[in-house]
C-alpha cells in the first residue's frame, strides 16, 4: 500500500518526513535510499524488488507529470508487488520481480484522481499537509541530522521484532486493530493498511522511543482512510454524471428552440434521459 503526504503549500516539511522515514533504514539523501518519480516503470520495478521488504521512499509526484499536468505514475504497477513478466533473447522468461513493502511518496497533489480505478483509491491512505499544520518544523537542521544518522533506529527494531514469542503477539495485536477498523465506514485493504502502520507505529514507541511517544490511535488515522463510497468507482461516476448533467441541462431537452444546438437527451420529472452513445463517450472520456 501507498502512504502519500501531498499538499500545495511549500515548506510543510513533507519530504524532510519522508527522510527522517527513510533515515530508519539507510542513507536518507535523496539519490541515495531516497528516489523520486522521475524514473522508468522498470527502474521502480527493480528498486522496489531490491529493497524487497524495506519502504520504497519516492519524492515530487509532479516529477511524473505530463504536459497537460496529468499524472502519468500509475499506483497499480507497484501497489501488486509483483513485476511484469518479460521474455529473454534466448527463448526463455526472466526472474519476474516481487516484493512485499509498503510504498512512502510526497507531491502537491493527491496520487489517485476523481477518475481513478476503485483499487487503486483502495491501495493509498492519502494524507494532506496544510500550512496550518506543518509536519516537520526546523527542516533545514532536521535533514542535516538524519544525513549523518541513519540506519540504527531499522537494526534495533528487527531485533526486537525476531525476539521469542514477540511475532505472534504481533500478530494477534494487528488482527486487532483490522477487526475494529473494519467496523468502521472503509473499506478492507485500507483497514488492513491503516492497522499494519498504527501497529508498528506502537512497537517503535515502545522499542525506540522507550515510552516517550503516544502512538497514533485508531482515530487519528480514521479521518485519513477513505469511505467504501469514495472508494466505489459506481458511486463516484454517479456524482460525475449528476454534474454533467447540471451543466448540460440546456442540451437536454424533448426539443431544441434553436435547430443548431446539439440534443444530448431529456429532463422529466426529476429524470435524466441520455442519448446511449452519448452516455457511453462522456463516461468514457472521464475514465469511469
Amino acid at each position: 500500500f501507498f502512504v502519500h503526504l501531498w499538499g500545495v503549500d511549500s515548506g510543510t516539511g513533507k519530504t524532510v518526513a519522508l527522510m527522517v522515514a527513510a533515515s530508519v533504514w539507510g542513507d536518507p539523501a535523496v539519490g541515495s535510499y531516497v528516489k523520486t518519480f522521475d524514473g522508468t516503470v522498470v527502474g521502480l520495478e527493480k528498486t522496489a524488488a531490491f529493497l524487497n521488504s524495506l519502504p520504497l521512499c519516492l519524492d515530487e509526484l509532479q516529477l511524473a507529470k505530463d504536459s497537460r499536468g496529468r499524472t502519468n505514475f500509475d499506483v497499480y504497477k507497484l501497489a501488486q508487488g509483483v513485476g511484469r513478466t518479460r521474455g529473454n533473447r534466448a527463448g526463455g522468461v526472466d526472474l519476474t520481480p516481487t516484493w512485499r513493502n509498503c510504498i512512502l511518496t510526497t507531491g502537491e497533489s493527491p496520487l489517485t484522481g476523481t477518475a481513478s480505478g476503485a483499487g487503486a483509491v483502495n491501495r493509498v491512505i492519502d494524507i494532506e499537509c496544510k500550512s496550518s499544520g506543518v509536519v516537520v518544523r526546523d527542516g533545514m537542521r532536521i535533514s542535516g541530522l538524519v544525513k549523518r544518522n541513519y540506519g540504527f533506529a531499522g537494526r534495533k527494531f528487527v531485533e526486537h521484532l525476531y525476539q521469542p514469542g514477540i511475532l505472534s503477539a504481533v500478530d494477534k495485536r494487528y488482527r486487532e486493530l483490522f477487526r475494529v477498523l473494519s467496523d468502521r465506514d472503509t473499506t478492507e485493504k485500507q483497514a488492513m493498511a491503516a492497522a499494519v502502520v498504527i501497529c508498528a507505529d506502537e512497537l517503535a514507541c515502545a522499542w525506540i522511543f522507550d515510552g516517550t511517544q503516544v502512538p497514533i490511535t485508531v482515530e487519528q488515522i480514521s479521518e485519513f482512510l477513505a469511505s467504501r463510497a469514495a472508494v466505489s468507482a459506481g458511486d463516484r461516476g454517479y456524482k460525475f454524471l449528476c454534474d454533467w448533467v447540471t451543466q448540460n441541462s440546456n442540451k437536454l431537452c424533448a426539443r431544441s428552440e434553436n435547430p443548431n444546438q446539439e440534443v444530448f437527451g431529456a429532463l422529466e420529472d426529476g429524470r435524466a434521459y441520455i442519448i446511449r452513445s452519448v452516455f457511453e463517450r462522456v463516461l468514457q472520456d472521464a475514465g469511469y
